[in-house]
């Protein structure tokens, strides 16, 4: 899988931002394609039980990472950046923890805060990690990034498709 379309998968599917309203207009392929935000609030109940989900694994997706088998690749985490009273949502990979601190790149581009870059190294704590993903390539599958299950249920069951079909994204 090449790492640009992985890159556009998570950033679709997983910022949390206010757009304006031709942005949400778009459809879900279209705005994948054109590396835009979908869109919904961090307090919405499905987003509160992703990164729920997400927080409550969090241990056992490190301990992978860690150590991955050679098959496992594309390691993420997501982390929340706020700037002028808003938060918009970033995956960071690669990302490295020494001595219980984490840093890592940005791999999104920002669309709502304007104090960081795509591809800026940021520091964070463990708890500021909402969400976190990978990717098995013998499996075809993308294990975590349950944010994005959560913006998929607004999408529809075509997108939730489309995203199993091409990145193995099981939401259960």
């Amino acid at each position: 899988m090449k790492r640009n379309a992985l890159r556009r998968a998570r950033s679709a599917c997983v910022v949390l931002a206010i757009l304006t309203a031709a942005a949400c207009s778009r459809d879900f392929h279209e705005r994948l394609e054109a590396d835009e935000a979908t869109v919904m609030p961090d307090d919405h109940p499905a987003m509160q039980a992703a990164m729920a989900k997400a927080k409550s694994s969090l241990d056992q997706f490190l301990q992978i990472a860690a150590a991955p088998a050679p098959h496992l690749g594309s390691f993420a985490v997501k982390i929340g950046i706020s700037d002028q009273g808003s938060t918009e949502y970033f995956w960071i990979t690669p990302f490295s923890v020494q001595d219980g601190h984490f840093s890592g790149m940005l791999s999104n581009t920002p669309q709502l805060v304007s104090n960081v870059s795509e591809g800026q190294v940021v520091k964070f704590d463990r708890g500021d990690i909402v969400d976190w993903t990978y990717m098995d390539s013998q499996q075809h599958r993308m294990y975590g990034n349950y944010t994005a299950c959560a913006l998929l249920q607004q999408e529809g069951p075509e997108a939730m498709q489309e995203m199993r079909k091409n990145y193995g994204l099981q939401c259960d």
